[in-house]
């Protein structure tokens, strides 16, 4: 559920425009830095490859997301848009520098 939340977030952003702004964004909400050049790529392709691959498998995307509260609250959102982002959030929020970040 958090994943998903923060997955939203992003996707309703104002201030994000485009997969690789949205990276940077998620990683300084998550990490309160700068992500580097390599942490970048590897969370586009990441949200790449998980976009490609519930596009050709959406009833995937609705499995992941089931009855999911951020969804309830953010009406109109694309499930394989949303489900691929949790995937990058995922990821940010398992970090071992997440964890014990301060």
């Amino acid at each position: 559920e958090m994943a998903l939340g923060f997955a939203a977030s992003i996707i309703q952003e104002k201030s994000v425009s485009g997969d690789k702004e949205g990276v940077r964004w998620a990683f300084r909400r998550t990490l309160a830095r700068e992500p580097t050049e390599k942490e970048s790529a590897v969370l586009e392709n990441l949200l790449q490859k998980e976009r490609k691959r519930l596009k050709t498998n959406p009833k995937e995307a609705k499995l992941l997301i089931g009855s999911a509260t951020a969804l309830k609250l953010s009406p109109g959102l694309s499930e394989v848009e949303l489900a691929s982002w949790f995937f990058v959030t995922n990821a940010l929020l398992n970090l071992d520098e997440t964890i014990t970040k301060g």
